[in-house]
This record gives structure tokens, sequence and C-alpha cells, in this order.
């Protein structure tokens, strides 16, 4: 029964992220405990598909309690990214995740967050470079 659940949940998480059904996905992926969705979250972050890690990364902190169970060390991982749609989804969900809502959770662990982010500030891509910006202004690097 485990595997049938989370294959929906993984099912749900490639829906968003090709846009299929997308919103369907969302709402019936928000009645799921955050402890089901998190690890195929992280899952979803090494997947093939560069929509479905952006939609993983940025779904990862679209509740304080995938926030809070997400490993930081995972979701900074992906400012390596080879897409800049992904480092965009990445930045997105960093971003979301120090607001005040999660302050508490990323606040204390800026430091883990730099050296990923350090890159970033200078990327090729623009919408990435401007995002990254305002994160490590936000962390006060």
């Amino acid at each position: 029964m485990a595997n049938a659940k989370t294959a929906s949940i993984d099912d749900l998480i490639v829906r968003i992220g090709t846009g299929k059904q997308a919103p369907d996905a969302r709402t019936a992926l928000r009645a799921i405990p955050a402890a089901e969705v998190v690890p195929c979250l992280v899952r979803a972050f090494s997947d093939p598909r560069p929509k479905v890690r952006g939609a993983a990364y940025e779904l990862s902190t679209s509740t304080p309690a995938r926030a809070r169970g997400t490993p930081l060390a995972n979701v900074v991982a992906g400012l390596a990214d080879v897409d800049p749609g992904v480092r965009l989804s990445v930045l997105l969900a960093l971003n979301r995740g120090w607001g005040n809502t999660n302050a508490a959770v990323y606040a204390p662990r800026r430091e883990e967050v730099r050296a990923g982010l350090a890159p970033r500030v200078d990327d090729p891509d623009k919408r990435v470079k401007s995002q990254a910006a305002i994160i490590w202004k936000r962390l006060g690097l």
C-alpha cells in the first residue's frame, strides 16, 4: 500500500511539473501530509525532466511543514543544476522559505546556503542572477 501511495504522490509531482491537470494535482497534493510528500519531492529533485525538478523544488517550500521537512542541503544542491529554469525554481523556493513563516527554519542556517548561492550571484541567466541577489541581501551576506 505504501508503494501505491508513493507512486501516486510521484505522479502528482510529475503532473504539476509537466502542467498536466496541474491545478487538480496541486489540490490533491495539499491534502497529503508533508511527511509523506517530502521524500517524493527529494527524489524528484533528480528527475531527468527539468520542469519536474523545478516543480519539486518549488513545492518543497510551498507549506511550512514541507519547508521544515525538506533537507536544506538537498535544496541548496539544486543551485548547481545545469538548467537555469531549475536554478530559478530553487531560488524561488529558498526565497519563499526565508519568508516570515519560515524564518525560524532557515535564519540560523544562512551559512549552509552561502556556498551554493555565491556562484548564482554571477549567474549567466539574468533572472537567476537577480533572484540570487535578492536572497543574498536578505541573508545579509
